[in-house]
C-alpha cells in the first residue's frame, strides 16, 4: 500500500468481532472497522484483501464476486482444484481483477 504511491487507500476492515475491528480501525487510521465479513463487502470499496483460512475461501470469493469487489487473497487460495475453479469462475464471469498472496513479485529481495 505505502508504494502504491496513493492509488490505494485501506478504509475498512471486517472481523467477527466489531469491537476488535473497531479498535484495529483506529489504532491503524482505517476509517470503519465493522463486525461481519458481509458487511466489508457491502462497503463502498472497490477491491477486499480476504486473508481468511483456506477453508473459508469458498464461500467468501464469490460473495465477493456477487458483491462486484477484485479479490487480493491469501495463499493458499484453494484445498484442490474443483474447489477452486467455481471461485475463480465467479470473479471472471463478472470482469472482476484476482490475485492471490504471492508477495515475490512485488517486493525488493534483499541478498
Amino acid at each position: 500500500m505505502q508504494a502504491s504511491g496513493g492509488m490505494v487507500e485501506a478504509v475498512c476492515v471486517g472481523s467477527r468481532d466489531a469491537a476488535r475491528a473497531q479498535k484495529f480501525a483506529e489504532e491503524t487510521g482505517l476509517a470503519e472497522g465493522v463486525g461481519s465479513y458481509g458487511a466489508v463487502l457491502s462497503a463502498t470499496v472497490d477491491a477486499v484483501y480476504v486473508p481468511l483460512p483456506t477453508a473459508l475461501h469458498a464461500e467468501w470469493l464469490p460473495k465477493a464476486a456477487v458483491a462486484g469487489k477484485h479479490v487480493l487473497c491469501e495463499k493458499p487460495v484453494a484445498r484442490s482444484v474443483e474447489e477452486l475453479e467455481p471461485m475463480l469462475r465467479s470473479l471472471a464471469d463478472r470482469d472482476l481483477v484476482f490475485m492471490d498472496g504471492v508477495m515475490f513479485r512485488h517486493h525488493e529481495v534483499v541478498v
